[in-house]
């Protein structure tokens, strides 16, 4: 019997994050072999919009008589949940969640933490398979539940839109942040490890952010406290880019500053390291295991703006030779991890299809 195959998801045709575009390319390479797969786009709405669409869908499930694989992102728990008990009592459908990110690492109350550490246990546990978008979320993952879940963990690494063009050729303390405009990017922390950069190099900096501001009263607050710090001038919001922007956005930016929360396995830094930006970030998720401190970039004390300020300084106060060395070394370091999409989306299937 032929498998029918639902991705629940959102913006697919057109993605703004980078969980979205890893979800999107997958799509696109199973449709491309004209295999049976239908997108269920979550609808925009209340609670009860939502609660309706997915109580419809588990119910689908449950009394299907055809065999289905169904495709969840981990984030969405209401539906995981409604979905993982469906696969459960009916033994035609199989479960697979994605886990570009763990929920309880995007948690800052120690409550909420303790309760997505718990539901993200059972969405191991329950699932038939779980896909982790890179090594580190493979090492947390596992280190959730006990070894006889480790079967059900996949690791399918992930990539980025391309590799950019290598340059040594950069505009003096010209910096660059590439993400969404969101209090879990670090925007904050970023303005504020600014302010405490000394003035005579503070003066020099251009930082330009490029990407999606979803949450416009956080991007008011942004502005507000730019001003507060009279920071106008250093700071530039460019919004959303499309690739050729952001290629010479890259290319030309000396730094890659990218404070952010937690990460799975952030494109836009593999994408800033293969054309020679140097990255500063902070310590935590996956981004110790693509920056090495002193040799791909700089690492600095978790959400510690004086840390960051730091790691600016010392960057500016390096020899050109050892900058050019560092930038060398992050662009090998980065250019390990890129493959094409179709070689991500074609080892997703396969591990699906098991």
């Amino acid at each position: 019997m032929d498998i029918e195959y639902w991705f629940f998801g959102s913006d697919f045709s057109t993605p703004q994050t980078g969980g979205q575009l890893y979800n999107s390319k997958i799509v696109q390479f199973k449709q491309k072999r004209s295999e049976k797969l239908i997108t269920l786009e979550y609808p925009w709405g209340g609670f009860l919009k939502n609660l309706s669409f997915d109580l419809f869908n588990a119910l689908r499930l449950l009394f299907s008589v055809r065999r289905r694989v169904v495709i969840v992102n981990e984030s969405q728990h209401q539906r995981l949940c409604m979905t993982l008990l469906a696969s459960f009592l009916n033994p035609r459908v199989k479960s697979v969640v994605m886990f570009h990110q763990l929920a309880y690492l995007r948690r800052n109350s120690s409550l909420h933490r303790r309760v997505t550490q718990f539901v993200d246990k059972l969405l191991i546990r329950f699932s038939d398979i779980s896909v982790s978008a890179g090594l580190y979320l493979t090492d947390q993952m596992q280190q959730l539940v006990s070894e006889r879940f480790h079967g059900k963990i996949w690791p399918v690494l992930t990539t980025c839109q391309g590799r950019m063009t290598y340059s040594e050729d950069k505009i003096a303390y010209s910096c660059l942040f590439v993400g969404s405009i969101v209090p879990a990017k670090g925007i904050l922390e970023l303005i504020n490890s600014i302010h405490l950069v000394p003035t005579s190099l503070r003066d020099k900096l251009q930082i330009t952010l490029a990407g999606p501001i979803p949450d416009e009263p956080f991007y008011e607050q942004c502005l507000q406290l730019i001003a507060d710090k009279k920071l106008e001038d250093q700071f530039h919001f460019l919004g959303k880019q499309d690739l050729d922007s952001l290629r010479k956005l890259y290319l030309q930016s000396d730094l890659f500053l990218f404070p952010t929360h937690a990460e799975g396995m952030p494109m836009s830094l593999m994408e800033a390291m293969t054309a020679g930006c140097i990255p500063i970030v902070f310590n935590n998720s996956a981004l110790p295991y693509m920056v090495e401190n002193g040799s791909t970039g700089f690492i600095c004390e978790n959400l510690n703006t004086e840390s960051y300020a730091k790691c600016i300084v010392d960057y500016y106060a390096m020899k050109q030779s050892d900058r050019i060395k560092l930038r060398k070394q992050a662009c090998e370091k980065a250019a390990a991890y890129i493959r094409s999409w179709d070689e991500v989306a074609d080892e997703f299937w396969k591990v699906i299809e098991k």
